[in-house]
């Protein structure tokens, strides 16, 4: 879901933030739970919030990660319309 929403939000990232994002998403939430269930024995996060923390997380680091090639892609964009008129 959380990549849905990343998406739909961010309109210049690529399909590699996105699977980035949903792989640090995946492992936050596995993190939780191994914890959990395997080491303390006691809740840290509520099952019902895994799917707002994959959201969060998926959004913030494929965030981050669009951000770092946002300004190359308005570079090439504006490149390739004035190739178009010359």
């Amino acid at each position: 879901m959380g990549v849905f929403v990343f998406g739909s939000v961010h309109k210049n990232a690529r399909a590699l933030d996105a699977y980035v994002g949903f792989g640090f998403a995946v492992a936050v939430n596995a993190f939780f739970f191994g914890m959990e269930k395997y080491v303390t024995g006691e809740v840290w996060v509520a099952w019902r919030w895994y799917p707002l923390l994959g959201i969060l997380v998926s959004f913030a680091v494929g965030g981050l990660m669009s951000v770092r090639h946002s300004q190359r892609a308005e570079t090439v964009e504006t490149r390739s319309e004035s190739e178009r008129t010359h």
